[in-house]
């Protein structure tokens, strides 16, 4: 979320990003949030037992 004062908690966080991860999918994270920062290893764990793998969007082909 764009506001500082106006985060989801952790826990809604995930509830909301896990479910919408899909093949193909491009995830953007934005760095005002403290909660992005606090869930980013959970979710990228998870990720990683779902089956996902991580890179740069300018090596997409």
């Amino acid at each position: 979320d764009w506001y500082k004062d106006k985060q989801p908690s952790r826990e809604e966080a995930l509830q909301k990003l896990i479910p919408r991860t899909h093949p193909g999918a491009i995830v953007l994270l934005h760095s005002t949030s403290k909660t992005n920062s606090e869930v980013l290893d959970e979710l990228l764990t998870k990720w990683e037992q779902m089956g996902y793998t991580f890179g740069l969007v300018k090596d997409i082909k």
